[in-house]
């Protein structure tokens, strides 16, 4: 049996009687990649947009004033104008507090800063800042 299709049993017309394949041009591939690559791009914008504050947010962010942050967790508190009284008049501020209510009025500025506050606090300077920097560290002070 002699065949002509160079040794193959079927042809590709033999499947193909309407020559189908041949009137359908080939598309190009890139327009689909491309397409692929913009709504991947635009689901990872939608999904990231809200996982932060955006500028206009962070402006807008309440920060305690001293006298919310004595009055938070505190139970001595105390005014605007006396903090101001005391922070001028730091010399004059005594220590006799426990040291949970000294290390609150030292966050408010009745200690004043650095050297002024070590002097101020005096023996007690160790204590009262070690419970300073405790409540730092448990999120007490904002």
């Amino acid at each position: 049996m002699a065949t002509s299709n160079n040794g193959k049993l079927f042809a590709s017309e033999d499947f193909d009687k309407n020559h189908v394949s041949e009137k359908i041009p080939k598309k190009p591939w890139w327009p689909w990649a491309l397409a692929a690559v913009v709504v991947c791009g635009g689901l990872v914008f939608l999904l990231t947009r809200g996982n932060g504050p955006s500028g206009d947010e962070v402006a807008q962010t309440n920060v305690p004033l001293v006298e919310d942050i004595a009055t938070q967790d505190n139970p001595a508190t105390t005014t605007q104008d006396s903090v101001m009284a005391d922070t001028n008049n730091v010399a004059s501020a005594t220590v006799n507090g426990t040291v949970e209510e000294e290390a609150w009025s030292t966050i408010r500025g009745n200690y004043g800063n650095g050297a002024a506050r070590k002097e101020a606090l005096g023996s007690r300077y160790d204590e009262i800042q070690a419970k300073v920097n405790e409540f730092y560290r448990e999120g007490k002070v904002h």
